[in-house]
């Protein structure tokens, strides 16, 4: 029984005894956790248990109530406004089983208020003959006297701060505008019935729910929509404030969001900038890593360095770039930035040869350099590829003279040989075949579509041409 029962009664039954440490009670049967958790969070909220978990005064009053913790709220709170007679007629309603009405206004936003009239229009209808009766012994729990009745218009302008004294941690957050799905104070999430009149307050107080199997499904039947007022006046100032820090995948940075947060609920506007380097702790380093193959990409001359690296590594058959050492490398590429653009517009080299062991990164620079100075002294990059090796760009006539390309790791650099227009008009891994074989043809060619260039019959004893 116990486990399918509200927990409130229990426990402020136990807090007049004493007992202010719920969870270590001896329970005969203990209780979910997440059931006693919920009703210790309703008591505080309704001021009925302070945070020692010791009754308040409300509290004890409650006690001496014969109705659920959550009406006698209701009632109490009736009472301290001169409201009392209205506040138990809610109360009738709310411990009644919730028939729906149909609304002839489009933005009721109140589904009890609609209950309550139509009771009111029926007058001595038999089946409200048991409300009346009920709402007439809860009036009897009222203390003093009321002034006047408010008219029909005044008491709907009443109901929402009355409920909310009763109902604070029903309180929910549309997710989206005019969607169905909220989210509920200490984090659940709710789905308004389809004929529920509440569509289109931002914050409602949930009256009726029912969990469907699911726990973290929970549909609302029964709604109160509460103007953004009330909720600025009675929850804003009880909120804590709130910052997040959260990527934005197209601006391809982080940015902060401030806002204030009570019981789990965001509440209020949140304020959006621009993250602070300090804010980030480390995260950017994270979202770099899952990126790493587009911030090779985006830089060129990490790229090939990166390159260069893997095809040493493949050479040599050991890992030197392992993930630990790139998780290395990127934490301090991105330390004190905010954005991957500022990270990718870094000269990354630097901080992942500080990742290297010493002796292979000594290797590295000896073995597969970065750039192969050709006859003419002109220093020219090295493109390195896994699968076709070594290759560098050259113009032609550069050459003259070089009798042997130099080796890489053993093999042969792949030579991109260059018309003065830097278009390609031959690809060779091995010169001296290519003076003696390939030369004369090419040789040719150049002489009718570049006379004015020098083109010698003898390339091994030319002077190189910058």
């Amino acid at each position: 029984e116990i486990s399918r029962s509200d927990l409130s009664e229990s426990l402020l039954l136990l807090a007049a005894l004493g007992v202010t440490n719920f969870d270590s009670f001896s329970w005969f049967e203990p209780p979910p956790p997440r059931a006693l958790a919920q009703a210790k969070q309703f008591l505080l909220t309704i001021g009925a248990l302070d945070e020692a978990m010791r009754l308040t005064p409300l509290g004890h009053r409650l006690r001496e109530l014969p109705v659920h913790p959550r009406l006698g709220a209701l009632i109490l709170s009736g009472e301290a406004k001169g409201l009392g007679g209205f506040a138990a007629e809610l109360a009738a309603l709310l411990s009644e089983p919730g028939g729906r009405v149909a609304s002839i206004y489009q933005e009721a936003e109140n589904d009890l208020w609609l209950r309550f009239e139509d009771w009111k229009r029926a007058g001595s209808n038999p089946r409200y003959r048991s409300l009346a009766k009920s709402a007439e012994q809860l009036r009897e729990l009222v203390r003093g006297n009321e002034g006047p009745r408010p008219s029909a218009s005044d008491l709907e302008a009443k109901m929402a701060p009355l409920l909310l004294s009763a109902y604070a941690d029903r309180l929910c957050r549309r997710r989206r505008p005019h969607e169905p799905q909220a989210k509920m104070a200490g984090g659940r999430g709710v789905k308004l019935h389809p004929d529920s009149s509440v569509r289109g307050s931002e914050y409602f107080l949930a009256l009726e729910v029912s969990e469907g199997r699911d726990v973290a499904e929970t549909l609302v039947f029964q709604a109160v929509g509460l103007p953004d007022s009330l909720v600025e006046e009675k929850i804003m100032p009880l909120a804590r404030p709130i910052k997040r820090v959260e990527w934005d995948e197209e601006k391809n940075r982080f940015f902060t969001v401030e806002g204030r947060e009570w019981n789990g609920l965001g509440v209020g506007r949140e304020h959006t900038r621009p993250a602070l380097a300090e804010e980030i702790e480390g995260q950017l380093s994270e979202i770099a890593f899952a990126r790493w193959d587009k911030l090779v990409a985006d830089n060129e001359s990490f790229s090939r360095w990166i390159a260069r690296l893997r095809f040493f590594e493949k050479n040599r058959e050991e890992t030197y770039l392992t993930e630990e050492a790139i998780r290395e490398g990127l934490a301090q590429a991105c330390y004190g930035e905010t954005s991957l653009a500022a990270v990718g517009k870094k000269e990354l080299v630097p901080f992942f040869e500080r990742s290297l062991p010493s002796a292979a990164l000594e290797a590295f620079s000896r073995e597969c350099p970065a750039y192969w100075q050709v006859p003419t002294g002109n220093r020219l990059p090295i493109l390195y590829s896994e699968e076709q090796g070594p290759q560098v760009e050259v113009r032609l006539q550069e050459l003259f003279g070089l009798k042997e390309a130099p080796l890489v790791l053993g093999k042969a650099l792949t030579l991109v040989l260059l018309a003065p227009n830097y278009r390609p008009v031959q690809v060779t891994r091995d010169l001296p075949s290519f003076w003696k074989n390939g030369y004369p043809e090419v040789r040719k060619e150049m002489r009718s579509r570049y006379p004015k260039h020098s083109w010698p019959d003898d390339p091994l004893t030319a002077v190189p041409q910058a």
